[in-house]
């Protein structure tokens, strides 16, 4: 991916010299000598925010939902797989090294001020006690609230809170259920809907697990929205469900994946040349995956990463940069080295980013 390095000119001048000097930290340690950020105040004035894309197929070691319908062009290293084969992982998810604890901690000593994790990925799997579903966390091995344990974690460093739901369930039966006769996937431009009364089951399913989430973990300051390409605004009831979200969390932010209900921009493994006329976040990946993909080689540099961050910042976004789990619940080595390479960066300048506002530069372009 190309990356247009035009830094904001106040940004420039500040960091440049310690982000062409920085080299990853030595060793794979999740402990916190000092806290590199700031905490969380206001979504508006947070910089920099840690995405988590976890489910049962981390195991596999496998992109998220993808590999089930048969892979993607815009995922290079993502697998193709039966829908038995990549669900089979469902069974035996139970990630006995996950830390939330040391992962908050490794986050926040990172510069991070709030964090999205993966509620309910594509493929149906609930990583959160839902009442609404037999296929998820509380029904495999590990049998505990995932989602419960991590926002306590993130919450006691003084980061947001952030959670993501896709609105595509290519497990659901009334979806319905992704098959093998739908392989390949061709619904990027719309899938049809099944019946009315089917229809209408189904958005009472999305909207009471938007409700359990937004109900059951305290004050949540962003969701995020997705897979939203396979329906028109109107068949999701967007509005409706954006009525209801901001009903449960005032204050909330909501992203446009949500269509036409959407408070922020999401440009996706890209910066904008230009940016945004409203508030915008990046989400990128360290390497081409969401997931932990064992397969995938292509990480980007610690210096890389930064300098996205010192654009960002200067041109008034958020970078959301994604972790991904492996199946016992620790993250790969490569992306322990990243985050704690970031750390020993912020804890330098984290002042260049945090609670920083678009630079003039970036204004005038």
């Amino acid at each position: 991916m190309g990356r247009r390095m035009v830094l904001a000119s106040f940004i420039g001048l500040l960091i440049m010299p310690s982000v062409l000097s920085c080299a990853p930290a030595g060793g794979l340690s999740n402990t916190v000598s000092a806290d590199a950020g700031d905490n969380f105040t206001t979504w508006e004035d947070a910089r920099f925010g840690i995405f988590v894309h976890w489910s049962h197929s981390s195991q596999q070691g496998v992109e998220l939902s993808w590999p089930l319908v048969g892979g993607t062009t815009t995922m290079p290293y993502c697998q193709s797989m039966t829908v038995e084969q990549y669900q089979s992982s469902a069974a035996t998810f139970n990630p006995k090294k996950w830390d939330p604890v040391a992962l908050a901690k490794l986050f926040k000593k990172a510069g991070a001020q709030y964090t999205v994790m993966i509620t309910q990925h594509c493929d149906g799997y609930a990583m959160f006690d839902t009442k609404l579903s037999d296929f998820g966390v509380m029904h495999s091995p590990v049998a505990r609230d995932l989602v419960r344990e991590y926002v306590d974690a993130v919450r006691a460093e003084g980061m947001g809170v952030g959670l993501y739901y896709t609105l595509a369930d290519w497990h659901h039966p009334d979806y319905p259920a992704i098959t093998e006769a739908d392989k390949p996937y061709h619904y990027y431009m719309g899938a049809p809907l099944p019946p009315p009364d089917q229809w209408q089951r189904y958005l009472d399913f999305i909207f009471g697990q938007v409700r359990e989430i937004l109900t059951n973990y305290g004050k949540i300051d962003e969701i995020w929205f997705d897979s939203q390409w396979e329906h028109k605004p109107s068949d999701w009831k967007a509005k409706e469900l954006a009525e209801m979200v901001r009903s449960l969390q005032p204050g909330i932010k909501i992203n446009d994946r949500l269509p036409g209900q959407g408070d922020f921009d999401t440009p996706e493994k890209f910066l904008p040349a230009k940016p945004p006329s409203r508030p915008w976040e990046t989400c990128m990946t360290m390497n081409d995956s969401w997931g932990y993909n064992k397969d995938d080689p292509s990480y980007k540099s610690s210096t890389e990463i930064i300098q996205t961050l010192c654009e960002i910042a200067g041109k008034g976004g958020h970078l959301l940069l994604n972790v991904s789990p492996m199946g016992d619940g620790q993250l790969p080595p490569e992306q322990i080295d990243r985050l704690n390479a970031i750390a020993d960066w912020m804890s330098r300048n984290h002042e260049s980013i945090s609670l920083t506002s678009r630079s003039q530069c970036a204004r005038s372009t």
